[in-house]
């Protein structure tokens, strides 16, 4: 417990990420929803919440996805039958129709059968992390099936007979609009870390106007300082209450 308590201690002087953050520790990956003094708790892709004894955070590798920005990519393999300038284009298209900034192409494997290309754009709002794959992997599907390409092996097998001209794409096909679904997985995914996100947000505030308001009381005259006195005690009272508040509980997911 002691070298929790102090390993706690650590990550509130390094900071190393905050609540509301992206952090992946080994195979778990999740939003941060609480940074106590014995253990760290995140919200996962599968809406659970996790305890993570803070003596593991620093003795192993975090990986943090600040607010600042993030890359999202997806990977893919084609058939040398299929140039790569035409995959390029198409797949730069892919990620801006999905919003990402700056995006770029990497040629990542020429295997015997198929090339492995995989395709990267920064996003910026980093709370839309889980539909901004999501999107990627749509856009690129209806870019390339929208011009003919099959995202597979040339050495692909199938139960029944395929035609050497023979494309496997969905027929009938018509692009997706996701305006509709944007932010939705987060928003049930997410729930508490944004809650406990959006807490710290207000009390990080509260704290700034406190801080404010005091330097002012300092060289105030008596009537303005009156009125500071009253400002100063709302706002302790309104940090009090966020303080003394537990955020909900998150249900658990239906067994």
């Amino acid at each position: 417990m002691f070298s929790n308590i102090m390993a706690g201690t650590m990550l509130r002087v390094t900071k190393p990420f905050r609540t509301g953050d992206f952090i992946q520790v080994g195979e778990l990956f999740g939003r941060v929803v609480e940074r106590g003094l014995l253990d760290t708790e995140i919200q996962t892709e599968n809406h659970e919440l996790v305890a993570i004894p803070n003596t593991l955070l620093v003795s192993t590798a975090v990986t943090v996805t600040h607010s600042s920005g993030c890359i999202v990519s997806t990977t893919l393999s084609l058939g040398y039958d299929v140039h790569h300038a035409q995959v390029e284009t198409l797949l730069l298209q892919a990620a801006e129709n999905s919003q990402l900034t700056d995006p770029f192409v990497q040629v990542l494997e020429l295997g015997n059968f198929a090339i492995t290309y995989k395709i990267s754009g920064m996003l910026v709002d980093v709370k839309s992390l889980l539909s901004a794959r999501s999107n990627l992997r749509k856009q690129v599907l209806d870019g390339l099936h929208g011009e003919g390409i099959e995202i597979m092996s040339p050495s692909f097998m199938n139960q029944r007979k395929v035609p050497d001209d023979g494309k496997v794409i969905p027929v009938g096909h018509q692009p997706i609009t996701t305006s509709h679904t944007e932010n939705v997985a987060e928003s049930v995914v997410f729930d508490k870390a944004e809650e406990a996100e959006q807490r710290e947000n207000a009390k990080a505030g509260l704290q700034a106007q406190i801080a404010e308001c005091e330097q002012r009381l300092g060289d105030a005259k008596d009537e303005q300082k009156e009125l500071l006195q009253q400002q100063l005690k709302m706002l302790k009272d309104q940090l009090k209450i966020l303080n003394d508040t537990p955020v909900e509980q998150a249900e658990s997911p239906a067994q």
